[in-house]
């Protein structure tokens, strides 16, 4: 989408030598997306995700836990590919086991070095994982981007704006918790405030 809009974007990943890994790169090729630091392995499948989309409008997804996504890891990444960037997006938080927190502070300070912004979005922890055990990766993130379901299981409160408080205490620049038909709750600094979601639109 971003590259539709006339944005330079470059995605970095990990793909197997396979039809799906294929796919990715005649794609990455055909809306001018930089895959020159995309890495394709012999040994590796390529994770395909199913989203299943519930009645309400969320999405579950099922995935291939010997896929690529759960194989990628920080000697995947060459940070050359940060050279040059404004933005650094993660997607997301949790989705390559193998980025684990001492990995995502590796990525993030290279990204800090040269002065890039961090957006990151989040899934639910798949091991468990508590706020305390990640904050010392978020306090690098500028954007966090987050569902009530994974902002609850990571900090344990129920209420929405105790969520987003307590990833802004962690050291979250700006907390985006997205919250389906009834819109986002946005808080960063002393701003706190529900933006309701656009009725007008033609879902397509």
């Amino acid at each position: 989408v971003l590259a539709r809009l006339g944005y330079r974007t470059r995605l970095v990943t990990m793909v197997g030598s396979d039809p799906a890994g294929d796919f990715i790169l005649r794609h990455c090729k055909e809306t001018g997306i930089d895959a020159g630091y995309l890495k394709v392995r012999g040994d590796v499948s390529t994770s395909i995700n199913i989203p299943l989309i519930m009645p309400d409008g969320q999405r579950v997804f099922v995935t291939n836990r010997n896929g690529s996504t759960w194989k990628f890891c920080l000697e995947d990444i060459d940070f050359r590919a940060f050279d040059g960037v404004r933005v650094l997006s993660l997607d997301s938080i949790f989705v390559n086991p193998k980025l684990d927190v001492s990995a995502l502070k590796t990525i993030f300070t290279e990204a800090k070095k040269r002065g890039v912004l961090i957006c990151a979005d989040l899934i639910k922890c798949r091991f468990g994982e508590t706020l305390k055990d990640v904050e010392s990766a978020l306090q690098y993130v500028d954007y966090l981007f987050s569902n009530p379901e994974e902002a609850q299981a990571l900090t344990q409160e129920r209420e929405i704006g105790r969520m987003a408080e307590a990833f802004l205490k962690a050291g979250v620049g700006h907390v985006i918790i997205k919250d389906g038909s009834r819109g986002a709750y946005i808080a960063a600094g002393a701003e706190r405030y529900l933006e309701p979601a656009y009725g007008k639109a033609n879902c397509v």
